[in-house]
């Protein structure tokens, strides 16, 4: 097998390879450290051979895609996973779970982390059982996509991240909740787009005993019965961060259960939140990536709700704000991509906020909001603001830019504390007239271009 051979295959894996090229000394190192050839993409069979020989008894991290395989692929994906016992990490994109079961029925000794997607979506496979067979006791990270969890798999009680997304579940739910159960150490639970095949209705879920999950700090829910959310016990922890996204919601009282059932998760376990984003997003966003986002020391609480129904309910929105465990310990709020229906009408009071932050079509709201407001503050404690859009250009802008002096000057003739530092958006640089009237009134004025 020739080294520029690897160079231009698929396997990028090897991008260690060019370095071969140094000299003689290094090319000698390198292909023979068998560390170097775990990454195993299966794609044509001499190739999965050749890295399986060079890596000797070292533990393999091994990704094989039907999708994309070569013809020769299939072959060479069965000689990666005829090496399961020595496999920690195993993803596998598959159409069916035809051309994998015999394996995935044999012990999975150091397995670590197990991915399956399923990409014919018509239907939500079960995996083989007894799976592994009920042997991979170092098993701590399972993502199942378009298949079953099985009722019996290894190592249950032991997973910290369980990823389950785009299944029709045939289990009944007693038994999803028999499984919950048994995942006492998750630290991590993302149910995504799961559709329950049984009919359920609340009451079913009232029946069922509680699933504590004590060290969970990280939970993601969409578009999956909230009610659900009755039967969990989580950790009174200021830093978990709880995500729930509905942009398919079919009717408002089904919307209404989803807020009162997390609200009830509030109350019911002493959760301190902190933040709280109020977005609409198609999709999914990287929560705290963004140089506008929530700070990474504030516990976060997303909520994610169609655009639409925010206009038809802003109730729904106010809800959250109105909450004890959310109006009297606030700290951060963001709202974006709607007209900040929570901050219409009149002003819900948040005595400990100290950062509010608005895209374009909040900013505008909430500053013409405030403009009317008639009554003593209700953000005393607010010490910033930032606009993740521009805010001060053009006519509306110029009416926002009034209203964000008259606001800031406002607060410095009251007793409330002072708006510390604003962060604008770079653009607001060519408002000059809005640069400056600011900068006499602010402290710190920051400037950011967004990603």
């Amino acid at each position: 097998m020739s080294i520029m051979g690897l160079i231009k295959s698929p396997l990028d894996t090897l991008v260690w390879i060019r370095m071969t090229h140094v000299c003689h000394a290094w090319r000698e190192i390198l292909i023979g450290d068998p560390n170097l050839w775990t990454q195993i993409s299966a794609s044509r069979s001499s190739w999965v051979l050749e890295m399986l020989s060079r890596s000797r008894d070292m533990p393999l991290s091994v990704k094989v895609d039907f999708f994309d395989l070569h013809p020769e692929g299939e072959e060479a994906a069965m000689h990666a996973l005829q090496q399961l016992p020595r496999i920690r990490e195993l993803t596998l994109d598959i159409p069916n779970m035809g051309a994998v079961s015999e394996e995935l029925i044999k012990p999975a000794p150091i397995l670590e982390s197990f991915a399956v997607q399923v990409y014919r979506r018509f239907t939500s496979p079960s995996l083989p059982e007894p799976l592994f067979a009920m042997i991979a006791p170092q098993l701590r990270r399972l993502s199942l996509e378009n298949c079953q969890i099985p009722l019996n798999a290894p190592s249950f009680d032991k997973l910290t991240h369980l990823r389950l997304a785009d299944s029709q579940l045939t289990l009944k739910i007693s038994d999803f909740f028999t499984i919950l159960r048994r995942l006492g150490n998750l630290v991590d639970l993302s149910l995504l787009n799961l559709r329950l095949s049984e009919h359920f209705t609340e009451a079913d879920f009232d029946q069922m005993a509680p699933v504590e999950f004590p060290r969970l700090v990280k939970l993601v829910i969409t578009e999956f019965p909230v009610a659900f959310l009755w039967n969990l016990r989580l950790p009174a922890n200021p830093d978990v961060l709880l995500v729930f996204s509905y942009r398919h919601v079919l009717a408002v009282e089904q919307l209404e259960v989803a807020i009162l059932s997390v609200l009830r998760c509030f109350t019911d376990l002493g959760v301190c939140t902190q933040a709280l984003m109020i977005e609409n997003t198609p999709s999914f966003c990287r929560v705290g990536h963004h140089p506008c986002d929530v700070p990474h020391e504030y516990p976060r609480f997303t909520v994610r709700l169609n655009h639409t129904l925010f206009s038809m309910i802003p109730r729904i929105s106010r809800a959250f704000l109105a909450h004890p465990p959310i109006k009297d310990h606030l700290l951060v709020l963001k709202i974006s991509g709607q007209r900040a229906a929570v901050v219409k009408q009149d002003m819900l009071p948040l005595k400990e906020l100290r950062t509010l932050i608005l895209d374009h079509f909040a900013a505008q709201e909430w500053l013409a909001s405030m403009n009317r407001f008639r009554g003593p503050d209700v953000y005393p404690r607010l010490e910033s603001i930032i606009f993740t859009d521009p805010v001060f250009s053009g006519d509306l802008g110029a009416r926002a830019l009034e209203h964000l002096v008259k606001y800031i000057t406002s607060r410095i003739q009251s007793q409330c504390s002072s708006i510390k530092t604003l962060k604008l958006s770079a653009q607001e640089l060519l408002e000059f007239t809005a640069a400056t009237r600011l900068r006499g009134l602010v402290p710190e004025i920051l400037f950011f271009t967004p990603e």
